[in-house]
């Protein structure tokens, strides 16, 4: 069931054209991964799906709700960038607030024991949010964005100060809420973490959706990796195989391996002998999520 979908949603800022055309859906029960580099717009797109920007067009639903209509307290948890929290109130006092504001079936003192538990907050309890860590004042924002039972949650770099600690207790969360049903969308510059919780992959670059997918299908399309003695082995054959309109690409790591955009070894190799290349190496090998992520934000897709 798609819970959360963003419909043709672009933004202006003056001149600046930040999101344009992005759609795409979040099903109940998944993971969904928002890959971008900085300034992609993945913020830009979080900030319209709580209201906090009004899209220039297009729209955004959650669950059964009215397009760009804001649903009932409880049903949309999440975290925007950094969390904005009133340094003078205590942990539990922050953490009791927006429980009370969210509360759905639960009474806001097991609420907040529960919360303070999960996200390992439960010593500082009575201590002023001010005068927390960065990376506890990190778990705090976590906490609140889980109150209330959300069937939506919007996380936006949640494990961002933290420590492994609090990164795992982060994880171990989201997995327990996608095992009940909700579903989140998850905003992070750490491939390791979209890799080991995201069902879906969307990936934006300069405002638009420029690939989509579950992980397998982003990664499906194998490509060679062609090995030779020296680097300037590997350039004259790039050069060869671009001019025969089969892509090719330097590995940053090693100046003497290729990524060749063909499954067809067999021919490579006979186009490479023709100009007189004769590799040291060619093997299949698939993409990984950071070879996919780097390719689609740079315009290879």
């Amino acid at each position: 069931m798609t819970a959360l979908a963003f419909d043709r949603i672009s933004k202006r800022f003056g001149m600046i054209d930040a999101l344009t055309e992005v759609s795409f859906a979040v099903q109940a029960g998944s993971v969904t991964g928002l890959l971008g580099l900085n300034g992609a717009g993945k913020t830009t797109a979080i900030r319209v799906c709580f209201g906090l920007l009004n899209p220039t067009s297009g729209s955004v639903r959650v669950l059964d709700g009215a397009a760009n209509s804001r649903p009932e307290p409880g049903v949309l948890g999440g975290l925007v960038s950094r969390p904005a929290l009133h340094p003078h109130l205590t942990v539990l006092e922050t953490v009791a607030i927006y429980g009370a504001l969210s509360a759905r079936g639960d009474s806001i003192t097991r609420m907040s024991d529960r919360l303070l538990k999960e996200f390992g907050v439960e010593g500082v309890a009575r201590r002023r949010v001010g005068a927390l860590s960065s990376g506890m004042r990190q778990r705090v924002g976590v906490a609140v964005a889980f109150c209330g039972r959300p069937s939506v949650l919007v996380l936006d770099e949640p494990t961002e100060s933290l420590d492994p600690e609090g990164v795992a207790m982060v994880r171990e969360a989201i997995l327990r809420r996608k095992a009940e049903g909700v579903a989140i969308l998850l905003s992070s510059h750490l491939l390791p973490e979209i890799e080991a919780l995201a069902d879906a992959v969307v990936i934006i670059h300069e405002g638009k959706v420029v690939a989509e997918g579950t992980q397998d299908q982003l990664r499906q399309r194998p490509h060679l990796q062609v090995g030779f003695d020296s680097p300037e082995a590997a350039r004259r054959a790039k050069e060869a195989l671009n001019g025969q309109m089969i892509g090719a690409e330097s590995d940053d790591s090693d100046q003497r391996l290729l990524r060749v955009h063909s499954e067809d070894g067999a021919a490579v190799v006979g186009l490479l002998a023709t100009a007189g290349l004769y590799p040291s190496e060619v093997r299949h090998v698939r993409q990984s999520l950071e070879q996919v992520f780097l390719r689609a934000a740079r315009g290879h897709r």
